[in-house]
């Protein structure tokens, strides 16, 4: 892993997070257009022959770090062939890749403890790719955080995900990337909202619906006030928090949520990047640095 010299986590747009928390919007849910190349790292991820978009990050030359789910053909168990996974970077127009940076995945490593079930834990992953990443003012890595030490209030989601909320909305993927602000939720406030969230399900079903667990792997996350976050396709980008020098940093990985997106009490859950020193460490040249508050 890098020290702290390392150069990660810059944006090069000056433009800073349009923050409309009263309107409403159908993006990444109820989100806004990202400004071109402020975050650098984003990455677009399509497998072949089926339907399925996802984000990631680059973490170094070689990688993308992303969700395992998004690299997981849950219908027969098994990871999607490497070459069948190419990664888009340097745009933020998924219909127009003509501009992008076009990589082919050559190596896919996910967490030995994955398991496809909900909610999901151990869902991490790293793609390698089969040429290094050039890089530029449209592409860079982003920073990982050292130590998980710190409540980090507001926080930053980004991606492609669809534009609808819920099931009585057309699930169409954005064409182009949006950002949101959500708020940090703590582990008990997360587990409150939950429960409660789950409560309010046993009624609308009419059957007993047991809460699955939060495991220490888990982050919560969600604007309290217009329940701004994450959608289907979404998956794998990351969850930044920007220090007081400026460097966004990936705390989490987007991972999913008991309900859907926009839903109230629906809390989105985030793999921690903390948890994974060892890995960056063994399969990585990532940039893992202290926060500056």
């Amino acid at each position: 892993m890098a020290d702290v010299s390392c150069n990660c986590g810059n944006s090069f747009s000056t433009e800073r997070l349009a923050t409309k928390r009263d309107t409403d919007s159908a993006e990444i849910y109820k989100g806004h257009e990202a400004p071109p190349h402020k975050y650098p790292w984003m990455a677009y991820i399509v497998v072949d022959n089926d339907d399925v978009h996802c984000g990631g990050t680059i973490i170094d030359h070689e990688t993308i770090m992303t969700a395992a789910h998004c690299v997981h053909d849950w219908r027969d168990g098994n990871d999607y062939p490497p070459d069948s996974i190419k990664v888009y970077v340097g745009h933020n127009d998924r219909t127009n890749l003509a501009d992008a940076d076009l990589y082919q995945v050559r190596e896919i490593i996910v967490d030995s403890q994955y398991t496809f079930k909900y909610p999901i834990e151990h869902d991490f992953a790293l793609l390698k790719v089969n040429h290094a990443i050039a890089y530029s003012d449209k592409v860079s890595p982003i920073c990982i955080p050292e130590e998980n030490t710190m409540d980090y209030n507001r926080l930053t989601v980004a991606g492609w995900g669809i534009s609808g909320a819920t099931e009585d909305t057309q699930m169409n993927p954005s064409d182009v990337m949006k950002e949101a602000e959500v708020d940090y939720i703590p582990p008990e406030e997360c587990w409150k909202m939950k429960q409660e969230w789950y409560d309010g399900a046993d009624k609308k079903y009419g059957m007993a619906i047991p809460p699955p667990p939060i495991s220490d792997l888990h982050l919560c996350a969600f604007d309290r006030k217009t329940g701004a976050g994450p959608c289907p396709g979404d998956s794998g980008g990351a969850l930044m928090y920007q220090d007081a020098n400026g460097r966004y940093f990936e705390v989490g990985i987007v991972s999913g949520s008991w309900g859907n997106c926009g839903q109230r009490l629906a809390v989105q859950l985030y793999t921690k990047t903390q948890m994974y020193h060892n890995m960056l460490k063994n399969h990585t040249k990532a940039c893992v640095m202290k926060l500056h508050t």
